[in-house]
């Protein structure tokens, strides 16, 4: 019984990881809330092991301590969050993944096991390895029925939709993919059929044509490729494999004029010849966190925060900062990041601890367990990749990645923890009694499962509600409906109460029946979600576009002042206090404030181009 609930564990933890790497990475509100039920369910299932029983239960070492203290001081973090709403969300995705990790550790038991779940993830790695190819050869730019941004063009991103999420995921997959093709316990049949895949998902990695994925997927085949170079007895056979494998590798990389183009820009942007992108935005992160050093502006808080410390140079909202490190300084600040870099550190130490002590029972010709070795070696491999891309990008904040590096990273405690306890017959850790090991591992799993079911009350009639809308035609009564019932279900979603506030001040503006009514109604919604997203310069812009139509032009200024205070570098926000004056008469004054949009380095707003020719026809 006990290993029937096991197997069905490890099956959930697969599914989990394979329907977000299937479900664009897993970044949409419906597939948190399925990831909340498999999840769930896992962790009721190993609640119930834990009850009935004999088997040991591991908090992972000191890395799973920190990790486990790191979520603690998330939750206490998120209750002084400022957008409560974008907060629980992110704090959702850190249980998933705190989850995730403490279910590999305890239940991934036997080499079988993780060869088993290491060859499910091959198998998905190399479809969307493949999927990525056909799309960057055929010139595709959907992902399954989708439309990928222009700013993808000509990459592949697979079963993602942006390319360098799907080289973060590919990567992490990739030394696994080695050790799998070089376990002995395999035939050779399916070791050959490991090492195909392995070469797909290098091509895979190759047509993202992320630089940040390019890097990270060489250093771990590096890492790997130097254990198995070394550690293994038939080294000549594997030294002119991965010779072949890195030459395959490089010269595919070389070989494309979008990889040439790309590199030429990243050189322009180091030397400064150049704009980039992500320093003007981890510029921007660094002033968010000088504002809460110690303690972080909070999860997911960056992107309200972000418009009153912006370059004018960027318009658009990058939500993420483009650099994990600085992403999570921002939102947990010194106290979350110092938890979360020593819990890393510490996962890579005792890597290489396990990979020492392997290395000295060959070296003394004692009995190693070969397997475990190779396993410790690919998830450190996997976890430096991660450690690597998350310099240059933000995939721990796609659900995919973040739920596969928790998976590498309690491999990592399963290969250092086998070994010892198969010489000594004790589990690693600190010596507790194993029956209350068994219990407190089965209360908290069964807690965190019941939070999980509790945010599900909400999660899924607030998707049955938005799904609703989205079918609908904006403007009509089903549309109306659907939205106000999602705010009823979940009122501290600032984006609902935005989507009403503008369906509101549409029929205002349009004059349809009691505009006076309907513009009220707006405000009433702008105000609501306002109060939820005190950073953000939209509400006050709009709630001040719905006075100035309803004649309330000395009440709107000062929503409009407050607009500009949050984002003072916003080329839109210059141009609707231009619109606020022009609706004044106040020409002068608003031909300044066109002009200022104007006159920003990039782009230009489409509102400050209308009204600057409505000015001009007016002298102006």
């Amino acid at each position: 019984m006990n290993q029937i609930l096991n197997r069905a564990v490890l099956f959930l933890i697969f599914a989990v990881i394979a329907y977000n790497a299937l479900a664009f990475g897993g970044v949409r509100l419906i597939d948190q809330v399925l990831s909340m039920v498999m999840t769930g369910l896992a962790l009721g299932l190993f609640a119930v092991r834990s009850f009935t029983s004999k088997r040991w239960v591991s908090a992972g070492g000191m890395p799973g301590l920190l990790i486990f203290a790191f979520f603690i001081y998330a939750c206490a973090r998120h209750t002084f969050a400022d957008t409560e709403y974008a907060s629980r969300r992110e704090l959702i995705e850190v249980a998933l993944g705190v989850a995730l990790f403490y279910l590999t550790v305890n239940c991934v038991e036997k080499p079988v096991e993780w060869r088993c779940l290491i060859g499910g993830l091959l198998v998905v790695a190399t479809a969307a390895a493949l999927y990525a190819s056909y799309q960057y050869f055929a010139r595709s730019e959907h992902v399954w029925t989708s439309i990928r941004p222009d700013q993808y063009r000509g990459r592949g991103s697979g079963t993602f939709v942006n390319p360098n999420h799907l080289a973060g995921f590919l990567e992490l997959v990739l030394p696994l993919g080695v050790v799998l093709a070089a376990s002995s316990r395999l035939s050779w049949p399916k070791r050959i059929v490991a090492a195909y895949c392995v070469l797909a998902i290098i091509a895979g990695i190759v047509v993202t044509f992320s630089r940040g994925g390019w890097l990270a997927a060489a250093s771990g085949l590096g890492m790997i490729s130097i254990w198995m170079t070394l550690a293994q007895r038939r080294k000549f056979g594997w030294m002119i494999a991965i010779l072949l494998g890195v030459a395959i590798f490089c010269g595919l990389v070389s070989s494309t004029f979008i990889m040439r183009q790309r590199i030429s820009i990243a050189v322009k942007e180091f030397e400064g010849d150049q704009v980039s992108t992500r320093r003007l935005i981890w510029q921007s992160a660094w002033e968010v966190w000088g504002t809460n050093p110690w303690w972080g502006v909070g999860a997911d808080q960056f992107q309200y925060q972000y418009f009153a410390y912006r370059d004018p140079w960027l318009q658009t909202n990058p939500v993420r900062v483009h650099n994990d490190y600085l992403n999570t300084l921002c939102d947990y600040g010194l106290a979350g990041f110092g938890l979360a870099f020593i819990a890393v550190v510490g996962l890579f130490v005792s890597a290489f601890c396990g990979l020492g002590r392997a290395w000295r029972a060959r070296a003394m010709n004692l009995r190693d367990d070969g397997d475990a070795a190779n396993l410790v070696a690919g998830a450190a491999a996997g976890a430096l990749t991660l450690a690597i891309h998350s310099f240059l990008d933000f995939n721990l904040h796609i659900r995919a990645n973040l739920l596969l590096g928790a998976l590498v990273c309690g491999l990592i405690c399963v290969g250092v923890r086998k070994p010892l306890e198969t010489r000594t017959g004790k589990q690693s850790g600190f010596d507790l009694p194993p029956g209350f090991r068994r219990w407190l591992g089965g209360v908290l799993a069964a807690a965190l499962a019941l939070g999980f079911i509790w945010q599900l009350r909400f999660a899924v009639p607030e998707v049955l509600a938005l799904r609703q809308f989205a079918a609908a035609e904006w403007g009509s009564r089903e549309a109306q409906e659907a939205l106000q019932h999602a705010a009823r279900i979940e009122p501290a979603n600032p984006v609902t109460l935005m989507k009403l506030g503008d369906y509101y001040r549409q029929r205002s503006m349009l004059g349809e029946g009691d505009y006076e009514k309907l513009g009220k109604e707006a405000i009433d919604w702008y105000e609501r979600a306002m109060a939820q997203t005190p950073f953000s310069p939209h509400p006050p812009m709009n709630l001040g576009m719905c006075l100035d139509f309803l004649g309330r032009h000395d009440e709107a200024r000062g929503f409009f002042e407050r607009m500009i205070k949050l984002d003072p570098n916003g080329n839109r926000a210059m141009a609707m206090m231009g619109w606020h004056y022009f609706q004044i008469e106040d020409y002068a004054r608003s031909r300044e404030w066109i002009q200022r949009s104007l006159e920003s380095r990039h782009p230009i707003d489409t509102v400050a181009l209308n009204y600057d020719s409505l000015l001009r026809s007016r002298g102006h």
